[in-house]
């Protein structure tokens, strides 16, 4: 099983999909790099690259305060910056 939670714009060319998966029992939050279609290509869908990560849908919490925790430190340097 694999649903498509999310997708995020890296450039004209690619795109962040944010993807729940199961396997064996456990799911899985799997975060990749996709190709977009292009128009000659005869997939709809994109292609995955190998750029990406796959987390058990448990560590998201700590995924999740990670980041807000680098957020916090970057906008603590551009207010240094601008001082």
């Amino acid at each position: 099983m694999s649903a498509l939670l999310a997708t995020l714009e890296k450039n004209s060319a690619e795109e962040i999909r944010f993807n729940l998966d199961e396997w064996k029992g456990s799911r899985y939050l799997d975060i990749r790099c996709w190709l977009k279609p292009a128009a000659f290509e005869s997939s709809a869908a994109g292609t995955p690259t190998k750029k990406g990560i796959k987390l058990n849908v448990e560590q998201l919490p700590e995924l999740i305060e990670t980041l807000q925790k680098i957020s916090r430190d970057l906008a603590g340097d551009a207010e240094r910056e601008r001082a």
